[in-house]
């Protein structure tokens, strides 16, 4: 089974609850600017601290957008909103976007999409191409998207894996379609990434039981260690 989970809230989330959510899946907890939203056709997501994950069941042959209300015990309710307007059988580093109030999300021609395609999802599930974002194959060969996030900026964060090389964090502007990156210093094995919304920082957690927690700086590429999340399983 394939998810991805993302969260809209408008108020500020303990750093510990967003770091559970993270290990759940693709997970976005920046606070939402009291704005209104872009005005697209579809409606956006409501502003009402709810978790959204998109999910490939093994037998499926298309991707579902689910809904989910998080209690401060760590349980939820689910409610499967409905399959993706469409076909995709897996989408990866989806995001929240605080600026329009929509998820974003990554997904390859194996997967139903095209290549280096960003994709807006709404709140019923209909998927609208934004269209190639430059400079995510800019090394010229295959690159698998991992976790991805948003800043408080609206700038997308994406780790990134590319054949050969080292793990980078793609940085991808909206407006002008383009993407740079900066290497990590560290190879972090496929986890998720979210940011802190009260200091700002980006911070990684990796796949597998006691998942490693790091943090990364958006400029340079740097990578440190904090420890290890304690009976959590990092898996994306």
């Amino acid at each position: 089974m394939r998810y991805k989970l993302g969260v809209a809230r408008k108020d500020t989330v303990h750093i510990l609850y967003g770091i559970m959510a993270v290990v759940l899946g693709m997970t976005v907890w920046q606070w939402i600017p009291e704005q209104a939203f872009a005005d697209y056709s579809s409606p956006a997501l409501p502003c009402d601290g709810s978790f959204y994950q998109i999910r490939t069941p093994g037998t499926s042959v298309n991707t579902s957008l689910y809904r989910l209300q998080l209690d401060t015990s760590g349980t939820y309710t689910e409610q499967e909103i409905g399959p993706l307007s469409q076909a995709f059988t897996g989408m990866n580093a989806m995001g929240y976007n605080p600026l329009d109030g929509y998820l974003y999300a990554l997904a390859s021609a194996a997967n139903g999409g095209i290549n280096f395609h960003l994709y807006r999802l709404n709140d019923s599930g209909v998927v609208t191409d934004v269209g190639l974002v430059s400079g995510l194959n800019a090394d010229g060969g295959t690159s698998g998207m991992a976790g991805g996030t948003f800043g408080p900026d609206g700038t997308m964060y994406v780790i990134q894996t590319v054949a050969g090389q080292p793990i980078r964090l793609s940085k991808i502007n909206l407006t002008t379609m383009t993407s740079t990156y900066v290497t990590l210093s560290k190879t972090i094995p496929q986890g998720d990434i979210a940011f802190d919304p009260i200091s700002g920082a980006l911070y990684a957690v990796e796949a597998g039981q006691n998942a490693p927690l790091h943090t990364i700086d958006t400029t340079t590429g740097a990578v440190s260690d904090i420890g290890s999340t304690s009976k959590i399983n990092g898996s994306a």
